[in-house]
């Protein structure tokens, strides 16, 4: 994984766009924008990418990693955590959110500790594991 960690170092801040996880859409396409500025390779197998904004998107078991133009594709992995602080809010851990996809099975569960009533999540199997462009 230290390739691709590497890798992306180098593209970094390039890497931007909006955010798909399974094909989950955080947000819109288009609606949030965010901009790689830190990765590492965690000791348990997990790729950790930090942006711009405070989120951290962990990636476990990341497989078939892309790099192009400003994009970033990784085409599957067994667990995406995409973590963020409430936007607008002050960065403490009450504003903390997350939204996990888990791979089990050939299908994706979705867990969250946020409280949007109107956020339904339709993750595909199919789908990129994670889409940043």
């Amino acid at each position: 994984m230290q390739g691709i960690v590497e890798e992306l170092r180098k593209s970094a801040p390039a890497i931007s766009g909006s955010l798909a996880v399974f094909g989950d859409w955080f947000g819109r396409p288009g609606d949030n924008f965010h901009t790689l500025v830190a990765v590492r390779a965690a000791d348990d197998g997990c790729l950790v990418v930090g942006f711009d904004q405070g989120e951290t998107l962990m990636v476990w078991a990341p497989e078939e990693i892309s790099v192009a133009r400003r994009a970033l594709t990784i085409r599957r992995a067994r667990r995406v955590r995409w973590e963020w602080y409430y936007y607008g809010g002050p960065q403490t851990a009450e504003n903390r959110f997350f939204i996990e996809h888990a791979l089990t099975d050939g299908r994706v569960d979705v867990t969250t500790n946020t409280a949007w009533p109107s956020r339904t999540f339709a993750p595909q199997s199919s789908a990129p594991a994670v889409q940043l462009g």
